[in-house]
């Protein structure tokens, strides 16, 4: 089993990574372990630390994505590359059975659908264009949903469902969902980064359920395939697309 250390500074912020939090670059697969009764559990203290309670509420007129301004924005993929988050070596090239010239048509019957819009993504506090569709009819980045669909395909056909329970996050999505972390008067209290800080908003995020733990084992053994990591050490349903540029199902 390889073991990881690493060092933080602050808090780990549930469902994204706070600004004094520095990046996992490795995927943190070896942390869980499944008990007798088929449950996710961390292996020194036989414990299991249960997705946020209840289902995520955010209301209606929050889900638009900010305009971009009149002055230019950096692009995503440009920041993220900045920022070293890309990492090249993540999402190796797809076998031939899984790359095809109907994937933009099939993307539209599936949990991928490419009606692009253009909104205002956040990193460490800092705007930048963002592209967005759909995954599992949440909002999300363009290359990371267009990873997510060859990932869902191949988890479909080991009899796994990838069931998507938070993906990109606006400014008002996330200062709601931050003060019901602070007040607990709304979301179950549950714990939010701060607003501008959160992975999700930056459109690389993706809360995946795993209360079945064959979703769970499936991710770690799959995922970094398809350019997706684990970063939060205690939250085996967040994981975030370090991949390079997709350009399908949906393309640029």
């Amino acid at each position: 089993m390889r073991t990881l250390m690493i060092v933080t500074v602050g808090f780990l912020a549930g469902c994204g990574i706070p600004n004094d939090t520095p990046l996992y670059e490795e995927p943190l697969d070896d942390e869980f372990a499944v008990d007798q009764q088929g449950l996710l559990v961390y292996p020194s203290t036989g414990e299991f630390e249960e997705e946020p309670r209840g289902t995520l509420h955010i209301p209606d007129e929050l889900l638009e994505p900010e305009a971009l301004p009149a002055d230019d924005l950096p692009l995503a993929e440009d920041v993220f590359l900045e920022d070293g988050v890309t990492d090249p070596t993540l999402a190796v090239d797809l076998p031939a059975d899984e790359v095809g010239d109907d994937d933009l048509a099939e993307a539209s019957q599936e949990l991928v659908t490419c009606n692009k819009r253009r909104g205002t993504g956040y990193r460490n506090g800092k705007a930048f264009a963002v592209t967005l569709v759909s995954a599992d009819y949440k909002p999300h980045g363009r290359n990371a949903a267009n990873a997510f669909y060859y990932m869902e395909r191949a988890a479909a056909r080991s009899g796994v469902s990838l069931v998507v329970n938070s993906g990109f996050r606006t400014m008002a999505q996330q200062r709601y969902l931050y003060n019901c972390y602070l007040t607990k008067k709304c979301n179950n209290g549950n714990l939010a980064a701060r607003p501008g800080y959160s992975n999700h908003q930056g459109g690389i995020a993706l809360d995946i359920s795993t209360r079945n733990p064959r979703v769970y084992t499936w991710l770690k053994n799959n995922a970094r395939k398809y350019g997706y990591v684990r970063t939060v050490p205690s939250e085996p349903w967040h994981w975030e697309y370090r991949g390079a540029a997709r350009t399908t199902p949906c393309r640029p």
